[in-house]
């Protein structure tokens, strides 16, 4: 049989048109992103974009003040160049400010969020006394009014602290996260706190003056320790409070409560 002729099939032509068709998106590309570029280079300029107003919440009087302090020199800078990771560690970097964060409100507003470090106790030195939060961290020298109520925490090293500042002495550390545990409202406040010999204790503020010694024990658990002696005081009488001289709740199963100075066998 004759071999049939092989049919000469066309070219196609696409190619072409889409080899321009790729140009022609890549060259639109390169007139957006430096389009884009420009734009940016001239918000970071123009004034249009200027900061004006910061917008604080989260964060008590005091810690506003300091807040408001702190950003003041970024007034009439570009929200656009903001260094935001700089701001943020401006921020906390102050004594007062445990975290921040930021969001630019355009065309002229930040809007900061304060989470202000919580003071839990009053670190007594020799050279002064100091308002320390949780984590060990210097808030502020003790004012004159407004922290009557914090426990009090001897201190008997030797740094030399000031605001800002944490402290580093495994005998301050524990006695700093029980109290962030106590609960809210102990019948009998919570005068002094202190870790000596691994034995946790405070003592209460009782009535008519009196300082009864709360016992811990060991520095874990400490929360709940604290909850089991806030369930014993409210079971007790006003009578029975006034005359409390101990209470032990180093085992929470078992608390032991006296009047004596020292608890019996």
């Amino acid at each position: 049989m004759a071999r049939q002729p092989a049919v000469a099939l066309a070219r196609p032509r696409a190619l072409p048109a889409l080899r321009g068709t790729w140009r022609r998106a890549a060259l639109v590309t390169v007139f957006v992103l430096a389009g884009s570029g420009l734009l940016y280079l001239g918000a970071r300029e123009t004034p249009v974009f200027a900061l004006r107003d910061v917008e604080v919440s989260g964060a008590p009087g005091k810690v506003r003040a300091d807040v408001l302090a702190s950003v003041a020199g970024l007034r009439g800078e570009s929200l656009v160049s903001l260094d935001g990771e700089a701001l943020v560690q401006r921020l906390e970097a102050l004594p007062s400010v445990r975290s921040a964060a930021y969001d630019r409100a355009f065309p002229n507003t930040l809007r900061l969020t304060i989470e202000p470090e919580r003071p839990v106790a009053v670190l007594v030195q020799d050279e002064g006394t100091w308002v320390v939060s949780v984590d060990g961290r210097v808030i502020g020298p003790e004012p004159a009014t407004g922290a009557e109520a914090l426990p009090r925490v001897r201190d008997r090293g030797e740094a030399v602290l000031h605001p800002g500042a944490t402290i580093a002495s495994p005998d301050i550390l524990p006695v700093l996260t029980a109290l962030s545990e106590a609960p809210t409202r102990m019948p009998l406040p919570i005068h002094s706190g202190r870790l000596e010999d691994e034995d946790l204790s405070f003592t209460l503020s009782g009535d008519g003056g009196t300082r009864p010694l709360l016992e811990l024990g060991e520095p874990t658990d400490a929360g709940l320790k604290l909850r089991v002696a806030a369930l014993v005081l409210r079971k007790m009488s006003l009578e029975e409070r006034a005359s409390l001289a101990y209470l032990d709740v180093s085992l929470p199963d078992r608390p032991v409560a006296s009047s004596n100075s020292q608890p019996s066998g």
